[in-house]
């Protein structure tokens, strides 16, 4: 035997299965990412147009705050969707380390 010659190979199916698994659910946090970055810049134009309508009369307080609202909400879905990203990640990582485990050097 030389040097960096696999002594033993596990079986990685199941480990390869289950980083199939993490990479879509990866993949589907960062599209839940974009759509609610999406959506908070839209909630953040709303507001900016609401604010500016206020000050010529064109819309009611209740009006921005609603838009205020509506912001905040976007930011914390935001805020949601990078946790939920990172989360994902990690468990990537994980099981990419523990498919690299199967080969026995």
């Amino acid at each position: 035997m030389t040097a960096n010659t696999p002594l033993a190979i596990l079986n990685p199916g199941e480990v390869q299965k289950a980083l199939d698994a993490a990479r879509g659910a990866e993949e589907a946090s960062l599209g839940e990412l974009r759509r609610s970055e999406s959506q908070r810049a839209e909630a953040g134009r709303q507001l900016r147009q609401f604010r500016g309508l206020l000050r010529d009369g064109a819309v009611s307080r209740d009006q921005v705050a609603s838009a205020q609202t509506a912001y905040v909400v976007a930011d914390a879905q935001v805020q949601t969707a990078r946790g939920a990203v990172t989360r994902n990640r990690a468990s990537r990582e994980q099981v990419e380390q523990q498919l690299a485990k199967t080969t026995i050097v």
